[in-house]
């Protein structure tokens, strides 16, 4: 969720421009927009990069809830207010392209004052699951070094925390990314792929810290630049056994919750921190 206080500005105030803040959302759209609002004011300019996003993205679902209101003492039909309403909305406020779809409260051109209504509600909306998608690629992409040990099961021998625990495979992953993020037309491709490079990295910087007891020690975390491995001066977290037995299993469940443990404040402080920049 991404809030945004605007009117004058203050010196002390976190204040975003309103204007700034929808382009960048417009500009990110993927499947979805939804806008509300009492009235549209400089809807060319306001709009302009919804507008060419739609036409970049015809698949991009817009849609608008507007107020259409009445003048006081005409004879005018709700049909006719809506009809002068979209064609004003036509051709003084919407850019040119693609129309989107307008709804409005049938009950804003009762006459009957009691009953009357408006729309004051002001928002935005954008890809309503770009979080939990972006979530998704982010925890896929950080426990993916862990895929070597499928290797094991190919020539039978320990490959884990080596190339795929490194700095060359975090920059691979990235690239990898970036590249399937622009050829499918998702915002900021670039972007992405420092996310995901920064997921991937985070895996063999945690194992770093890890009790390592099965040869080669350590983690290759400099290759392709370095083949040695490397292992922290300090260990926090607990060794991870490779089998199924009873022993192995209760070892392995202590020493996950002793993971949680560690990790959880820091994966709270960093929700805290960031829950207001992300949608």
């Amino acid at each position: 969720m991404r809030l945004v206080w605007t009117g004058r500005e203050v010196r002390s105030s976190a204040s975003r421009d309103t204007s700034v803040v929808m382009r960048q959302m417009f500009e990110s759209a993927e499947r979805s927009v939804l806008l509300s609002g009492f009235a549209v004011h400089r809807g060319r300019v306001v709009l302009a990069t919804l507008a060419r996003r739609m036409s970049d993205k015809p698949e991009l679902k817009v849609r608008l809830f507007l107020n259409v209101h009445g003048v006081h003492g005409s004879t005018a039909s709700e049909a006719e207010f809506v009809r002068l309403f979209a064609d004003d909305y036509r051709t003084r406020h919407w850019p040119r392209g693609p129309m989107p779809e307008v709804y409005y409260d049938l009950r804003s051109l009762v006459s009957e004052g009691t009953k009357r209504a408006s729309l004051h509600a002001k928002c935005v909306v954008v890809d309503e699951l770009w979080s939990l998608r972006r979530a998704l690629l982010v925890t896929g992409v950080a426990v993916a070094p862990d895929l070597d040990l499928l290797f094991r099961c190919v020539d039978g021998r320990n490959h884990h925390q080596a190339e795929t625990h490194s700095i060359g495979a975090a920059l691979l992953a990235g690239l990898v990314v970036a590249g399937i993020a622009r050829f499918a037309g998702w915002a900021r491709p670039a972007a992405l792929g420092l996310v995901a490079a920064a997921a991937w990295l985070s895996h063999p910087l945690l194992d770093l810290c890890g009790n390592d007891t099965h040869p080669p020690i350590g983690v290759l975390a400099l290759w392709p630049f370095d083949r040695g491995y490397f292992e922290a001066p300090w260990l926090v977290f607990m060794d991870i056994g490779r089998t199924l037995d009873w022993g192995t299993v209760r070892h392995n469940t202590i020493a996950v919750s002793w993971e949680l443990l560690v990790l959880t404040p820091f994966l709270a402080a960093a929700w805290w921190t960031c829950r207001d920049k992300w949608r």
